[in-house]
């Protein structure tokens, strides 16, 4: 199944969420179909409306609960219709379009970081440092990756700055573990220690409370994971 297939799958699930959601009485608590009771209903395989409720968790619309399933987060009918619009228009998106968007809101969330951090913060940062430091393994990674992006979001003092960078960061998540399994796999470690060299430049502009440069790199950053996907695809397309 190609990506543009699978985003597809993807985009079916959100629209039957979200009609279900809108449908319901949001004086009462909402629990969503069971995942198989949606893919039958769909037509579609369990594995696409697990990913779908997985991310509704991470962005904080759900909440799952262990052997009752999957439920709305208590919030105003308008939160939920916007959040649900915005995950939906993400996943027909262009992701390099998107990923653009993110170094807009990155460099906003690390400038605003660098100024409004603590001690705590920083500690958090340097340690998810060492956990990227001590792998090679593209999922954890990745997860070592998000989490301190997450500590940057929490550290920059902006509520609305980090709900539209946790959007965004879901959104892009799939490219990011992809970047990371090009690194990895690559003999040539040059762009694997660039992307290291840059996550610890910008966690030392923030501890050093210097706005400018750390706004700075986590542009330069994300510009670098950009250039690298192009590349690392393009090279794939060319060996096929």
């Amino acid at each position: 199944m190609d990506f543009a297939e699978q985003n597809s799958r993807y985009k079916i699930v959100m629209d039957a969420v979200r009609k279900y959601v809108l449908e319901k009485d949001f004086s009462e608590e909402i629990r969503l179909p069971s995942e198989t009771q949606l893919a039958t209903r769909l037509g579609i395989s369990r594995a696409h409306v697990r990913e779908v409720y997985r991310a509704l968790c991470v962005f904080g619309v759900c909440e799952s609960r262990q052997g009752e399933g999957t439920f709305v987060r208590s919030r105003s009918h308008r939160q939920i219709y916007d959040t649900l619009s915005v995950l939906l228009l993400g996943i027909t998106s262009d992701i390099m379009e998107i990923m653009e968007v993110r170094k807009t809101l990155e460099a906003g969330i690390a400038e605003n970081a660098a100024i409004n951090r603590s001690s705590t913060d920083v500690r958090e940062m340097k340690l998810c440092l060492r956990k990227m430091r001590s792998s090679s393994d593209p999922r954890e990674l990745s997860r070592y990756d998000n989490e301190l992006h997450q500590v940057i979001g929490r550290s920059c003092g902006n509520e609305i700055l980090v709900q539209l960078s946790t959007i965004v960061a879901g959104l892009v998540h799939k490219a990011i573990l992809e970047h990371w399994s090009f690194i990895v796999s690559d003999p040539d470690h040059t762009v694997r220690d660039r992307t290291m060299e840059q996550h610890e430049e910008l966690v030392g502009a923030i501890s050093g409370r210097k706005p400018a440069i750390a706004k700075a790199v986590a542009q330069e950053h994300v510009e670098l994971v950009i250039r690298s996907l192009n590349r690392y695809q393009n090279d794939s397309r060319q060996e096929k």
